[in-house]
């Protein structure tokens, strides 16, 4: 009876340790993946441009997340999917319609829905388009006010990735 009580007990706080090294990777790999998008950020800030390497690193932290919460049920592969295309419709449209998107934007946030999964997808995009917007509205008013020529670009990355933030925020806390 002791015994069988005491395997029960390990059993139970070695199920516990996988939870919190899984909580742990779950973790360290948004914390990975928010280095790559300030990164990512920065040099669209300055370049304006947003190298391969910066995303297909955040594409294969995509696909080891999913690898590690894998999980068969078809609302998974769905949101997974959905996180994935999400983006490439939303940018994608202003990317062929116009080329008001570049193409490191929208290969950055496809892999960032592939990273997110669908809900949390529509948060960083809503957030992201939103802050984007505001910023423009402001930057226009700003240039207008001091007589400065119109700004034709704006960088997309550091958007996403404030919009990533708050989506992030939002998973753990709300």
């Amino acid at each position: 009876n002791h015994f069988r009580y005491s395997v029960s007990v390990i059993l139970k706080q070695s199920y516990m340790c996988k939870v919190v090294i899984f909580m742990f990777a779950f973790v360290f790999l948004d914390c990975v993946y928010f280095f790559l998008l300030f990164v990512a950020s920065m040099t669209d800030f300055k370049k304006r441009i947003i190298p391969n390497k910066i995303s297909f690193l955040m594409l294969n932290i995509a696909i080891f997340k999913i690898i590690l919460q894998w999980n068969f049920s078809k609302a998974y592969i769905f949101s997974v999917l959905g996180g994935f295309f999400l983006p490439l419709i939303f940018i994608g449209i202003p990317f062929f319609i116009n080329n008001s998107m570049g193409a490191g934007d929208l290969k950055l946030s496809a892999f960032s829905g592939l990273f997110l999964g669908f809900r949390l997808s529509i948060i960083t995009l809503c957030a992201s388009f939103f802050s984007c917007a505001l910023f423009a509205i402001f930057t226009g008013i700003y240039n207008f006010a001091l007589k400065k020529p119109k700004t034709k670009t704006l960088p997309f990355a550091p958007f996403l990735l404030l919009g990533s933030l708050y989506a992030i925020i939002s998973k753990y806390f709300f």
